[in-house]
C-alpha cells in the first residue's frame, strides 16, 4: 500500500463550538497509507517536541502517541481529518497521477 509522511504545524487540539477560537496547537505529522483519496488511514502521529530548558538536544525530537491512550490518540487523530483532511485527498491524487 503506497504512503508517505504528512507534517503539519499548529494543529489546534481544542476549538469552541463556532470555531472562532482554537487552543493547544502542537506541530509534527504522520503517516497515510492509501488506496485511494477516498480510502486512506493515519498512523504512526508523532508530535515533534521543542523544549527550551532542556537545550539544543530536546530540539524538534519526534514523540510518537502510543494507541494505549486512546483518548489523546483520538484528539490528535480528529484534528488532523477535521483540519487536512481535503489536503491529504488531494496529495493522494497527486501520487496516484505521478504513479500512472
Amino acid at each position: 500500500m503506497p504512503a508517505f509522511d504528512h507534517t503539519f504545524e499548529e494543529l489546534p487540539l481544542f476549538r469552541t463550538e463556532d470555531g472562532a477560537y482554537a487552543a493547544g496547537r502542537v506541530d509534527g505529522g504522520c503517516d497515510v497509507s492509501f488506496t485511494s483519496p477516498e480510502d486512506f488511514q493515519i498512523s504512526d502521529i508523532y508530535l515533534v517536541v521543542d523544549n527550551g530548558r532542556n537545550g539544543t538536544e530536546a530540539r524538534w525530537k519526534r514523540h510518537y502517541l502510543n494507541i494505549s491512550d486512546p483518548a489523546f490518540w483520538c484528539r490528535i487523530h480528529d484534528a488532523i481529518m477535521e483540519r487536512y483532511r481535503d489536503r491529504i485527498e488531494e496529495r493522494i491524487s497527486e501520487e496516484m497521477m505521478e504513479a500512472a
